[in-house]
């Protein structure tokens, strides 16, 4: 996230959970909440970065006030 610019301000480790259904043969995984400031432009390359690794799962983005 750092590497295309946002400012990284939390990591909270939401430690392993079940997923809600079962998708791609898996059970469940490991949450992890990043909290950082960035512009739109360098959300949409932090989400296609993660969209190329495999362990990522899924994504969602929030906005904060």
């Amino acid at each position: 996230m750092e590497a295309e610019g946002a400012k990284l301000d939390e990591i909270k480790q939401l430690g392993r959970r079940t997923f809600a259904y079962n998708a791609r043969h898996l059970d469940g995984g490991h949450y992890v909440n990043y909290i950082f400031e960035a512009e739109p432009q360098q959300i949409e390359k932090i989400q296609e970065r993660l969209k190329l690794n495999k362990l990522v799962h899924i994504q969602h983005y929030e906005r904060l006030a």
